[in-house]
């Protein structure tokens, strides 16, 4: 299992005073969850399971489960804890990133 934390801008905002305008970002860190191919379904439960379970524990809400394909957002449980998961292919995920 490979999880990732990063951070991602939350909001913007601008913020000017006398010296001149300057923006102000807010980070917001996120769980993200690698998996080469998810048509196993027994694949797709694990990767799931944990990005819930690690969500759960560092209390992040920003999970996202990176693949080769797949694209969307579901609410998913797992032990009573449900979450929602971003889906994700890895070349668009790549394309995105500043």
């Amino acid at each position: 299992m490979v999880i990732i934390c990063s951070s991602r801008p939350r909001s913007k905002s601008k913020r000017c005073d006398s010296e001149g305008c300057s923006k102000k970002v807010t980070f917001s860190p996120s769980l993200i969850q690698v998996a080469a191919d998810l048509r196993d379904p027994k694949m797709g439960a694990r990767k799931v399971r944990g990005l819930i379970k690690a969500g759960h524990e560092l209390r992040c809400d920003d999970l996202l489960l990176l693949s080769s394909d797949e694209r969307g957002e579901s609410r998913e449980t797992w032990q009573g804890r449900s979450a929602i998961i971003r889906r994700e292919p890895v070349w668009q995920w790549l394309l995105d990133q500043e």
